[in-house]
């Protein structure tokens, strides 16, 4: 009898399992749009908590070898980021000279909005070299930056409204919550000759649960229900 009720619990789990999973559907990515900009330099990329799987989105104006100056003041807009579930957005931030800051917008797929600030984010110091107006970070050494090393908490930020950049950044709203954001502080800094690398503390689109634990918590649910069954018969 006991053999009976544990292949009725097992196929009772099974259907549960089958009947989360048909409502789930599969893991799917989601798109968001973000507007970024910085003193000078940014780029952009999303990607796991190792980095394992960084993907480059993009950067801010470049110079060029005729000596145009770029306009940092001008926010780069994002229409479309495609993020896979479990995954984190990264921002990696340079500078030519004191200030330095970074500011952004982004839309969720849930429709909230995610601002730069202090508490939604964190950081490391960058090891590789400030490539300057007209360079890139190097992605390899910007993937090894984030996998080793400890994260953590940026120091300061101001209001988008209120601070030494007020009315000098475009695309922004005016009325934005987006905070002007830094590691350590706004003049001198520890990543002065170096970059900085922001990301989310928290993945911006939550991993599907495995199956393999759903069919693991149905049976266990089924089981019980059948042993509760039985006893209620005895």
């Amino acid at each position: 009898m006991r053999t009976i009720l544990q292949g009725k619990a097992f196929l009772i789990g099974l259907l549960l399992a089958a009947g989360v999973l048909m409502a789930q559907g599969p893991a799917r990515a989601d798109t968001i749009p973000a507007i970024i900009a910085a003193d000078n330099h940014f780029a952009f990329y999303v990607g796991n908590a190792t980095g394992s799987d960084l993907t480059y989105i993009g950067r801010n104006m470049y110079g060029d070898d005729n000596g145009e100056v770029y306009n940092w003041q001008q926010a780069i807009t994002f229409s479309g980021v495609t993020v896979q579930p479990g995954q984190y957005l990264y921002v990696a931030a340079w500078d030519d000279g004191a200030p330095h800051m970074w500011v952004g917008e982004f839309t969720l797929p849930d429709g909230t909005k995610l601002y730069s600030n202090t508490s939604d984010w964190v950081f490391k110091v960058g090891s590789g070299a400030n490539p300057g107006p007209n360079g890139d970070l190097d992605y390899d050494t910007v993937k090894q930056d984030i996998a080793t090393g400890v994260w953590g908490t940026p120091q300061v930020q101001a209001d988008f409204q209120d601070a030494i950049w007020s009315g000098g950044i475009d695309t922004f709203d005016a009325n934005t919550l987006a905070k002007y954001v830094w590691h350590d502080s706004f003049d001198e800094s520890a990543s002065d000759g170096y970059y900085a690398i922001f990301r989310t503390a928290a993945p911006v689109t939550h991993a599907p649960v495995p199956p393999t634990v759903l069919l693991l918590g149905s049976g266990l649910v089924g089981l019980g229900l059948l042993r509760r069954k039985w006893s209620l018969k005895k």
